[in-house]
C-alpha cells in the first residue's frame, strides 16, 4: 500500500519540526568527590583579586581557604587566585586535587 502526496507531506512536516525537551537544563554538577585534574578543570572558577570580598572570610588571607593549603607558589604568581567553590569553600588546584574537605 503505498503512501499518498498528502501523507507524505503530512509525515515530512512532522519530521521537520524542532524536538523539544529530553535534556537537562542548567549547568552541568561535577561530582567534586572525585580529585583529578580533569573534574578541576570543568567547575567553575573564580579569579580572586587582593580586594576580592571572599578573601575577608578567609583564614589565610589568601584566596584558597585552607589554612594548610599545599599551594608553594609565592603570593606573587596570580595563578594562586584561581579557586573554586566546593562544600561551602574557595578552593585552590593543589588543595582539589589533595583532596581538601573529602568526607573521611
Amino acid at each position: 500500500m503505498a503512501l499518498s502526496n498528502d501523507e507524505i507531506l503530512k509525515l515530512l512536516a512532522e519530521d521537520s519540526k524542532p524536538k523539544r525537551g529530553g535534556g537537562k537544563r542548567g549547568p552541568r554538577k561535577e561530582d567534586t568527590s572525585i580529585r583529578h585534574i580533569n573534574v578541576w578543570f570543568k567547575l567553575q572558577h573564580h579569579i580572586c583579586m587582593p580586594d576580592c570580598p571572599h578573601r575577608k572570610d578567609s583564614p589565610t588571607g589568601r584566596a584558597c581557604w585552607n589554612p594548610d593549603c599545599v599551594d608553594i607558589r609565592p603570593s606573587t604568581d596570580r595563578g594562586i587566585n584561581a579557586v573554586a567553590h566546593i562544600n561551602d569553600k574557595w578552593m585552590c588546584r593543589y588543595c582539589f586535587i589533595s583532596g581538601w574537605l573529602l568526607p573521611k
